[in-house]
């Protein structure tokens, strides 16, 4: 999952609560869903760990639990990821220039790339949160292949200044 703030949703019927999920999740489940965009609009900086785990949780949890103050009766999936290397945790870039500062340190590395997802009955108040980790060697980046990943895709969007989408691609 990218750093994301949105759910979707699809009307089951009046005794069941809709679906609230990401259009990611969606295609990652192979399911064709109706859904709706909810951003939660929270204060990620406001939200602080040591452990990325930890914060990656800590995100997708509040990203659901806001959005289901305002949506009731549904089921809410929300998610985060962040970057870890050597300690350290990587979020969206604050600016473009720190976007290929990012990516810079991640040249000839392996980062610990971590997702999150929150699953919220905005009914009940039930949630679930699980997180996972996941590794990504990247190979020696030239600076002008930096420059132009940065041109190509929207860096300030994803945790890490990447789309682990795209890097797959790549």
């Amino acid at each position: 999952m990218s750093a994301t703030s949105t759910v979707g949703s699809q009307r089951q019927n009046e005794d069941r609560p809709s679906i609230r999920i990401s259009r990611r999740a969606l295609d990652f489940l192979g399911l064709s869903l109706s859904y709706e965009v909810c951003p939660s609009g929270i204060d990620e900086s406001a939200i602080r760990e040591q452990v990325a785990e930890r914060l990656a949780s800590r995100l997708a949890e509040a990203k659901a639990k806001t959005v289901g103050d305002t949506i009731k009766d549904a089921i809410i999936v929300a998610g985060d990821a962040v970057v870890s290397k050597d300690g350290a945790i990587y979020e969206k870039p604050v600016d473009i220039a720190e976007a290929p500062q990012f990516l810079a340190e991640f040249s000839g590395h392996t980062v610990q790339f971590v997702t999150a997802v929150a699953v919220l009955n905005s009914a009940t108040g039930e949630l679930l949160t699980a997180a996972r980790r996941s590794f990504i060697a990247f190979r020696n980046l030239r600076n002008s292949e930096i420059c132009d990943y940065i041109r190509r895709y929207d860096a300030l969007r994803f945790a890490d200044a990447f789309e682990a989408d795209a890097v797959i691609r790549a």
